[in-house]
């Protein structure tokens, strides 16, 4: 059959053309914080997540309007502290609401967020996913059950401190360490609640953020 008497039939072209273009719209808006803002108006006291436990008094809830607040106190945290928007940060907490408003906030912001796993006592495979990462900046660090996360990350640092900055020759792109839950004892590390609860309210977060 010759190719030029094959017809196409219109209709699935602009079909399949107005597929993509309903897409591109919906990745458009879920990237902006607009839409949480809108869900956070218009469905404020209701349920967006919800954190079972076997204990029910371990039971977590995040309203809408929690979510989108919260999100946009850590985004302009990190903006502060100097995080770029070309740059990675890395979360490594258990599923709780901390870990949302991280990663949502990173997504307000324009910056990307990447879970971290690790499970070498020497922290080889930890050194091996920031070298592949190249621009990871930031931690977020659970100290994990029995405080084994921490004591394989210190290992790998040659600085920390408590205003949230960091340095590792293993790790050369990390510049900053934000520690979740960490016992008391650990003074020179910034607690993720301290560094929200610090956090500035005349920064303006990116309109045009897109990590």
């Amino acid at each position: 059959m010759n190719a030029s008497n094959v017809t196409r039939d219109p209709s699935k072209s602009e079909k399949y053309t107005l597929y993509e273009a309903n897409i591109a719209s919906f990745r458009k808006i879920f990237k902006q914080r607009y839409f949480f803002q809108y869900l956070a108006e218009e469905q404020g006291d209701k349920h967006a997540f919800i954190f079972g436990a076997i204990i029910e008094a371990d039971r977590e809830t995040v309203t809408w309007l929690e979510l989108y607040e919260n999100s946009c106190v850590f985004a302009r945290a990190l903006i502060n502290l100097g995080v770029k928007r070309d740059e990675i940060v890395g979360i490594n907490i258990h599923p709780c609401p901390e870990w949302l408003y991280v990663a949502f906030g990173c997504m307000f912001a324009g910056i990307k967020a990447v879970g971290l796993a690790f499970m070498y006592t020497d922290g080889n495979d930890l050194i091996h996913i920031m070298k592949k990462l190249e621009t990871c900046s930031l931690l977020v660090l659970d100290p994990g059950a029995s405080g084994e996360n921490w004591d394989i990350f210190r290992r790998l640092l040659d600085s920390h401190s408590k205003t949230g900055t960091a340095s590792s020759a293993k790790m050369s792109s990390v510049r900053f360490l934000l520690g979740h839950k960490f016992p008391v004892s650990e003074i020179e590390v910034l607690l993720l609640h301290e560094f929200m609860a610090n956090a500035p309210t005349d920064i303006e977060i990116p309109t045009d953020a897109s990590p």
